[in-house]
């Protein structure tokens, strides 16, 4: 997911401190969002993220990600 306010919609769901000087690109994390395990890699773009789940939860988490983001940023499933 990247976007101006990616950081803050995952800061929303997780306990990370995800400020790019405690979280700077090429770092990876594993933490909840949302309630579901996520490993959470912080990419090249300083807006960008991108989140790995297991499938079976995968669902809820893009249900989640796409309430509280409405059209504030690109949420792209893969």
């Amino acid at each position: 997911m990247t976007g101006s306010g990616a950081r803050d919609l995952l800061a929303s769901a997780c306990g990370l401190d995800l400020h790019p000087r405690a979280f700077p690109p090429d770092r990876v994390a594993r933490t909840l969002a949302a309630g579901v395990d996520v490993v959470l890699y912080r990419t090249e773009n300083q807006d960008g993220f991108r989140l790995h789940v297991a499938r079976p939860v995968a669902a809820h988490l893009w249900d989640w990600l796409a309430a509280a983001a409405g059209d504030a940023m690109d949420i792209g499933r893969v």
